[in-house]
């Protein structure tokens, strides 16, 4: 590594932190302990890695000597409850280094609402907002007034749902469903199990149908299974069976892990293809389900999705995955934000980026980012 060519998130790993914390200490907009301090600014003594904000890029037309645009990446809900994918984390390190490229500077923050938020106190000189929100807190026209004082686009969330206030880049979430279901009918498997291990709505519950409708179509045996901490509901009807209405499905809402697992477990015959739609959720299902004798070498089948390898580093029966393209989700997001902040009255667009099924064989070999030059070169002339 040439000096000053590292990027934050070179910096990130070398110090063993995530990039919004290289990103808070090297901005100051939020609280890093002294050692994770010490951490960081030993890493970027070492690696001579240089803040987009202190210097030009020729990406941003240094010959004119204009400085880096300045665009703030925004969370807002509670996704400590949430969230607990790792995907949003990897997204952070895709927006850094794609803004890298583009010649921006890249700000993180996190709010639990925008409800009574002044957003350009938050963002400071920011000119546009990336903007990510947990289900509870899908983007309403109130709420997307919040932002009219700043260009804004969302990133991820669900890809087909009917309102559009902001500018939308995400995976196509329902095409997730469906290629999971075509894989595990392609494994020979006749009953086709969607699993979440929460009560599920926004990109679990468009997963889901999507993977039902897919399965009932090929005229296979379907259940959904969910978990959820009370017996039932308080109308004694719980939200995703009215998406559900009209298919041939088997829906149970179990109390708790146990339940959940073993009912899993007790499914006859087996074996059956298990679709649970986050890749952390599945490695945690897995050994469960391998201490009450489900076979997935021999015999049943599983997918995830998001292409989190890491989660699957300790299994013993690797499943197939669903690789989002982050790296090209992050492209395309800056890119359409920086249209945006250029055009601020042109028409909303939504853009969905397809998936792709990850098989076992390729889940521990295969690079979840693909390049950052491969990329960026897919992006060009495109939204």
């Amino acid at each position: 590594m040439t000096k000053n060519s590292a990027t934050i998130a070179d910096v990130a790993r070398h110090a063993g932190v995530s990039t919004a914390t290289v990103s808070r200490l090297i901005n100051g907009i939020g609280p890093v302990s002294k050692h994770t301090e010490e951490q960081v600014r030993n890493a970027i003594r070492d690696l001579s890695y240089t803040p987009k904000r202190k210097r030009k890029s020729p990406s941003s037309g240094s010959e004119s000597g204009s400085p880096p645009r300045s665009i703030a990446f925004l969370r807002i809900g509670d996704f400590n409850s949430t969230d607990r994918s790792p995907v949003t984390e990897h997204l952070v390190e895709s927006l850094h280094r794609n803004a890298d490229v583009l010649g921006c500077n890249l700000t993180v923050h996190h709010v639990p609402g925008l409800e009574g938020t002044d957003v350009r106190q938050i963002v400071g000189d920011a000119e546009g907002v990336l903007l990510r929100t947990s289900n509870i807190h899908e983007v309403t026209r109130e709420s997307a007034a919040w932002l009219n004082r700043v260009p804004t686009v969302q990133v991820l969330g669900v890809s087909r749902c009917r309102r559009l206030w902001l500018d939308h880049v995400t995976p196509d979430n329902a095409q997730a469903g469906t290629l999971a279901a075509e894989y595990l009918i392609e494994q020979g498997c006749e009953r086709l199990v969607f699993a979440a291990p929460t009560l599920i709505c926004g990109v679990g519950l468009e997963r889901c149908v999507s993977f039902v409708q897919t399965a009932c179509e090929a005229g296979k045996d379907v259940r959904v299974l969910l978990q959820s901490g009370q017996s039932a509901a308080d109308d004694g009807h719980y939200a995703f069976e009215r998406d559900l209405a009209g298919f041939d499905v088997t829906c149970k809402v179990l109390k708790n892990r146990v339940e959940f697992t073993r009912e899993i477990a007790s499914i006859n015959p087996d074996p059956f293809g298990l679709f649970i739609p986050t890749d952390l959720e599945l490695a945690m299902v897995i050994p469960q389900l391998q201490m009450l004798g489900v076979d997935f070498q021999n015999g049943s089948h599983a997918i995830g999705c998001d292409h989190e390898t890491r989660c699957f580093s300790g299994l013993d029966s690797m499943p197939a995955t669903m690789d989002l393209h982050l790296e090209n989700i992050a492209a395309r997001a800056i890119r359409r934000l920086i249209y945006r902040i250029q055009h601020p009255n042109e028409p909303l667009v939504r853009i969905a980026v397809s998936p792709n099924v990850v098989p076992p064989d390729q889940v521990l070999a295969s690079d979840p980012e693909a390049t950052l030059a491969h990329t960026y070169s897919d992006m060009v002339g495109l939204d």
